[in-house]
């Protein structure tokens, strides 16, 4: 929730928590875009590393950079972003709210569903503005396959496959990273809450689900989840150490359709008997007179960094279409209950 504005011209002054990976490298550009065409000021940043805090507030002309993360909501701060650790999300989050600060999250929300609890309650109590980072729904690609398959142009869904995994590159700051303490879970949490929140994007709630992993008392590096969804299963495959090609793989009665994840602008489909498929590079349309044609491609990953801030601003001042703080928790919970009934991963090595 937010107390509306009227109008709102002025650039929305932004803080920034969190100096890691996923500010260096996809927020920060997005925030200079932003910046640049007067949408945003950043004007204070904190890290617990002083140095990564003064090296990312070195992007924006005038950001000052704070020695604790209550300095960030003594300023005249409209939107503070968390990138920090999750472990940090539930405190950060409901002290900003509690300071009258709207709040963009990146994801996962927390790290347990009581912790995502309270920081809903917060937003709901104080009327504040609650976004979360799932920016996976800003690209032109998911969005689109979300219309074909409400449209049954291909009919209705049949089974799904996904595979997303490979040898894990991410550049984490510490070890802590792969710790129950700092990050709350493993791949599932990672990778899964993206999985997860498209598939209950495009098609609701799953009716059950089966789930196992290799945690054995540490967080999980694989895992395999089959979630039941009305008339159809996806069986879903997850993993931080095995290359796979990172596919959708969508079966219907009329047809199929498949998608690379992360692919913002492309998906490709076909139709039983058809004898072809089509791959789709998906245009900005561009209106002239009656007709439609085709203008530029829509952007790439990075830039859905910047979409997702854009609605954030102007949910600021009335609706846009952001992932609320309540969406993001019924996916929280859908893991949560991964967790609870997990199964350990068959290990033929292991006696």
């Amino acid at each position: 929730m937010t107390t509306a504005k009227a109008g709102h011209s002025s650039p929305v002054r932004v803080a920034v928590a969190g100096c890691g990976a996923v500010s260096r490298l996809y927020y920060a550009p997005a925030l200079r875009r932003l910046e640049a065409a007067g949408r945003l000021h950043v004007e204070g940043v904190f890290d617990p590393d002083a140095k990564a805090a003064d090296i990312f507030a070195k992007n924006f002309t005038g950001a000052k950079t704070v020695s604790s993360y209550g300095d960030l909501l003594c300023k005249s701060t409209e939107l503070i972003i968390l990138a920090s650790p999750p472990e940090s999300h539930a405190q950060q989050a409901i002290r900003a709210l509690e300071s009258g600060v709207a709040v963009h999250c990146e994801k996962p929300l927390a790290t347990s569903v009581r912790d995502g609890e309270r920081i809903v309650e917060a937003a709901a109590k104080y009327n504040r503005l609650l976004s979360v980072g799932l920016m996976r729904r800003r690209f032109a690609a998911t969005r689109s396959i979300r219309e074909l398959l409400n449209s049954k142009f291909l009919g209705d869904v049949t089974s799904i496959d996904i595979f997303e995994g490979g040898p894990f590159d991410w550049p984490v700051a510490s070890a802590d990273y792969f710790t129950q303490h700092q990050s709350g879970g493993g791949v599932l949490l990672d990778i899964g809450t993206h999985v997860f929140d498209l598939l209950r994007w495009w098609f609701g709630e799953p009716l059950s689900v089966i789930y196992e992993d290799d945690s054995m008392g540490g967080v999980e590096a694989n895992c395999r989840i089959a979630l039941t969804f009305r008339g159809f299963r996806a069986n879903i495959r997850l993993s931080r150490d095995w290359a796979r090609p990172n596919r959708y793989f969508i079966r219907a009665t009329k047809g199929w359709l498949t998608w690379t994840a992360n692919e913002a602008r492309n998906f490709s489909f076909g139709l039983h008997g058809a004898g072809s498929a089509a791959e789709v590079l998906l245009h900005h349309p561009l209106n002239r007179g009656a007709e439609p044609t085709l203008g530029s491609a829509c952007q790439d990953f990075e830039f859905a960094f910047d979409s997702q801030l854009e609605a954030t601003i102007a949910a600021l001042s009335g609706q846009a279409e952001i992932v609320s703080g309540t969406d993001a928790l019924a996916t929280l919970k859908l893991i949560e209950g991964c967790y609870a009934t997990r199964a350990p991963m068959s290990a033929g090595w292991m006696l």
